[in-house]
């Protein structure tokens, strides 16, 4: 019997809170021995989410997610992250690119089913660093030489790239281009003559972290 409940034969008893229990054996004889058992709390994981470089980033960075995991009693089973990641599912570091502000759990179950989560919030910043000069000055002297465009982590590439004269006439055309890439730029060079100085319109479509197009324009000094 435990704790005065009705004697049975039963001899182990299973899903016990933590606690203090007294344990009566009675033999055929209606003779009784009486014994007590403290039962302690089981020791179980417990886990903690670090984020490198920190949880507020800007668009297009990518963040190492580290899981750091105390296991008490057991040994580890299973670690699940949510979003589950594109890399490794079970591994306690996974790297992540979130295009917008995202919760990232992990559940980490050991060996004896006993459970822990943690939790992250990546804050993504929504600004964009997107530097476009307004003058350059092609004489070939190592300096300012080429027109090109400076752009942040959250820009994924260039889509178009058009620059015209004062009369419309199309002077530089450039399609799915690296960003902050110089041999990308324009040399100030048309059909093989370098044209003259004054001012210039450009347009461009740059493709963003989210797959989405960001459109710009303005005008282009030439210098010599």
């Amino acid at each position: 019997s435990l704790d005065g409940e009705v004697f049975s034969s039963q001899a182990q008893f299973r899903d016990l809170e933590p606690g203090v229990y007294t344990l009566t054996v009675q033999d055929v004889g209606g003779c009784t021995g009486i014994a007590t058992a403290t039962l302690s709390s089981a020791v179980g994981p417990s886990a903690s989410i670090t984020a490198v470089p920190g949880t507020r980033i800007s668009q297009g960075t990518t963040v190492a997610l580290q899981l750091d995991i105390q296991l008490g009693e057991g040994t580890l089973d299973t670690i699940i992250w949510q979003p589950a990641p594109d890399s490794c599912q079970s591994c306690p570091e996974i790297a992540v690119q979130p295009l917008r502000t995202q919760l990232y759990q992990a559940v980490v179950i050991d060996s004896r089913g006993c459970r822990a989560e943690a939790s992250v919030n990546i804050i993504v910043e929504q600004s964009r660093q997107l530097y476009i000069p307004n003058a350059f000055s092609p004489n070939d002297d190592g300096t300012n030489d080429r027109f090109y465009m400076f752009a942040g982590p959250e820009f994924r590439r260039g889509r178009e790239w058009y620059i015209v004269d004062r009369w419309g006439n199309l002077l530089f055309e450039q399609k799915d281009f690296m960003l902050n890439d110089a041999d990308a730029g324009w040399d100030g060079y048309f059909r093989g003559e370098l044209v003259p100085p004054g001012a210039y319109t450009y347009v461009a479509i740059l493709e963003l972290a989210t797959g989405e197009d960001y459109t710009v324009s303005g005008i282009l000094h030439l210098m010599r």
